[in-house]
């Protein structure tokens, strides 16, 4: 636990290292079910560290996202990226600028919150639309969210061809968390985020 602007933040940790890369599918498969065995356990403790709240029964009203998020960017911290990382970039990126090299990254304690908004974010999800569902691919071996938990479901209707895109949780929450170091996070972006998303699920019945 963390000791976190006066309270305790429980955090959850993965029963393995997180190496989706070399997963079997049956590693895979286990981590799903782990992952989404927690969603619930997750998003109401967030939802009430962020709210003093609980998880309503049934469908989770979107926005609570607005809530969660507001609280999120006044306790997120950042810390200084490790020499050692920096002179990697620097080897790897160092002929673009040095304003190629990150400096500052998001805490540990920030990242395990993301998790659980991530949690949160996708029981508002499944709550609302039964149409989506959980998995996984394993399949291609360079696929960028192979074997991580995945919402399917959605279907993006505005290109001539349609498409059925992924959901991966803590990577889009992610993205929004990476504005706090960009200076440029926006108490709506999780919100927003939501909205994108929610116009790509079919047969949707607006909650």
């Amino acid at each position: 636990m963390w000791l976190f602007k006066s309270n305790r933040y429980e955090i959850l940790i993965p029963p393995c290292n997180l190496d989706y890369d070399n997963w079997t599918k049956k590693q895979a498969e286990e981590y799903l079910n782990w992952f989404v065995a927690h969603v619930p356990e997750r998003a109401a403790y967030v939802l009430k560290k962020a709210t003093g709240k609980s998880l309503p029964e049934g469908p989770i009203p979107p926005e609570v996202l607005l809530h969660v998020w507001k609280w999120f960017l006044r306790v997120a911290t950042t810390e200084p990226v490790p020499e050692e990382e920096q002179e990697a970039q620097r080897a790897a990126f160092g002929h673009f600028g040095e304003d190629f090299i990150d400096k500052e990254q998001l805490s540990l304690q920030t990242e395990f919150i993301i998790r659980d908004i991530a949690m949160l974010m996708s029981a508002v999800f499944t709550t609302n639309y039964p149409v989506l569902y959980w998995g996984f691919d394993s399949k291609p071996k360079r696929y960028i969210f192979i074997n991580q938990p995945v919402l399917k479901g959605f279907l993006d209707l505005n290109y001539e061809k349609p498409f059925a895109p992924v959901f991966q949780p803590e990577h889009m929450v992610h993205v929004q968390a990476a504005r706090i170091l960009l200076h440029s996070a926006h108490p709506k972006d999780l919100f927003n985020l939501f909205q994108w998303w929610r116009k790509n699920i079919p047969d949707q019945v607006d909650p």
